[in-house]
C-alpha cells in the first residue's frame, strides 16, 4: 500500500496495514514544521507508525536470519559450511543447478574443484572421443578434478541423487557427473 505526503510515495506492506484496522493517513502520522529557511521537519507523532516499522524492521531481520542459511547462500555465524570453491575452465552457463549444488559439495569436501568440460559441440566430442549421444552435448554432464582419494571421491558422488552417471579416468585424473541414469562404467 502506498501513501503520499508532499510528494514523497512511502510504501508499507499490506500485511502490516491489514493488521490494524486504521486507515493509513500520513498527514495524522507526520506533523510538518518549518525552520527559517522554510525546510520541512518531519515528526513522528503516531505511536502506530513505530509499532508498524519495528515490525517491518523485526520481520526484514527474521526473514534474513532464516532464509539466508536455508538456502545454502550464507552460514548461520559462519558455523556449519565453508566456502566451495568452483573453477570453471568452460562455459558455465550451460552447468545444470543439479549438478552445481554437487560441485559445490564436493569441494566443500574435499577442497577446489577445477571443470574442464561442460557443453561440446558435436566436433569437439568426436576430436576427444566422446560417446555419440553424450550428455555433454545436451548441457548436462560435467569433468572435473579435484585433490582426494578417488574412491573417497566416487563413493561420495555415489551418494548424490542428483548424479545419475559417474566415473573417473584414471589417465587425466578427471571426474565425470551428468544427470542421465545411474549408471558408471
Amino acid at each position: 500500500m502506498a501513501g503520499r505526503y508532499g510528494g514523497f510515495v512511502i510504501l508499507l506492506p499490506n500485511s502490516l496495514i491489514r493488521q490494524r484496522p486504521w486507515t493509513l493517513n500520513l498527514n495524522h502520522i507526520f506533523h510538518d514544521n518549518f525552520n527559517g529557511s522554510g525546510a520541512i521537519i518531519r515528526h513522528i507523532v503516531s505511536s502506530d507508525w513505530y509499532s508498524v516499522m519495528r515490525k517491518l524492521v523485526f520481520s526484514v531481520l527474521i526473514v534474513a536470519a532464516v532464509g539466508l542459511p536455508l538456502s545454502g547462500c550464507a552460514s548461520f555465524f559462519g558455523l556449519g559450511s565453508q566456502k566451495a570453491t568452483v573453477h570453471y575452465n568452460d562455459t558455465k552457463w550451460c552447468v545444470p543447478r543439479k549438478l552445481k549444488r554437487v560441485l559445490n559439495r564436493v569441494s566443500r569436501r574435499y577442497g577446489t574443484v577445477v571443470v574442464h568440460s561442460t557443453k561440446r559441440w558435436w566436433f569437439e566430442n568426436w576430436r576427444k572421443g566422446g560417446a555419440k549421444n553424450s550428455y555433454h552435448l545436451n548441457c548436462k554432464a560435467v569433468d572435473f578434478s579435484v585433490r582426494g582419494d578417488p574412491a573417497s571421491v566416487l563413493a561420495f558422488l555415489r551418494s548424490q541423487r542428483e548424479v545419475g552417471g559417474y566415473s573417473y579416468y584414471r589417465r587425466t585424473g578427471h571426474y565425470h557427473i551428468d544427470t542421465g541414469p545411474r549408471r558408471t562404467w
